[in-house]
């Protein structure tokens, strides 16, 4: 084969896979596909002497790696989230702080619940149940899939506090990238579920 001929290939073999990336429906395999079509773009600039298509690359290349290393740190941060190891450092990218003040509250039963928010330090009572949660913790998780959309208790402030607040949006958003992470939420609105069921069977026995 000519010189012009392997140009010609390389070029042609760079836009298929900047053409097969837009059927990736994994971010990170999205990356990776756009990290092999930069690499080829790259030969093909380079060997071909297309400047601004070798330049375009270059500066395109460490911005995918980049953001494939985000992703892969994310999906770690889900699985540990899995084992009970949710941690505030990857969430703080995506959520808005909240201070909160020994007795102020948060929200109230029937609220409407568009936000969830994760205990970074201090500790909170729900008001309803009387139990305290700590750092570590996340709050208002239940009314985001309840049909009405409102809360099922209140959250008051015990002691000064610090939370990390996503939004409705914000959590499908995560959620949707991570699916992972919905098993998370699953697994811990049925904790919830079955804490209140039996707090409420201990009522009734008068225990």
């Amino acid at each position: 084969m000519k010189f012009e001929g392997v140009v010609l290939f390389i070029g042609y073999f760079a836009s298929a896979l900047v053409f097969t990336a837009f059927f990736m429906r994994s971010r990170a395999r999205l990356r990776q596909v756009a990290i092999a079509s930069n690499l080829a773009f790259i030969t093909y600039g380079f060997i071909g002497n297309v400047i601004p298509v070798l330049v375009l690359h270059v500066c395109l290349l460490p911005l995918n790696i980049w953001r494939l290393w985000e992703i892969e740190q994310t999906h770690k941060a889900i699985l540990a989230a899995i084992n009970g190891d949710l941690r505030a450092d990857w969430l703080e990218t995506i959520a808005r702080t909240v201070d909160l003040h020994v007795g102020e509250q948060l929200f109230a039963r029937g609220d409407l619940g568009d936000t969830t928010y994760f205990i970074v330090t201090g500790t909170v009572d729900l008001v309803e149940s009387g139990t305290s949660l700590g750092p570590g913790s996340l709050i208002g998780e239940i009314a985001m899939f309840s049909p009405k959309g409102t809360r099922t208790q209140g959250v008051v402030a015990s002691s000064d506090a610090r939370l990390l607040a996503m939004s409705q949006e914000e959590l499908l958003t995560l959620y949707r990238g991570h699916p992972e992470f919905g098993v998370y939420l699953l697994r811990l609105v049925t904790s919830r579920l079955l804490e209140n069921n039996l707090r409420l069977e201990q009522l009734q026995s008068g225990v």
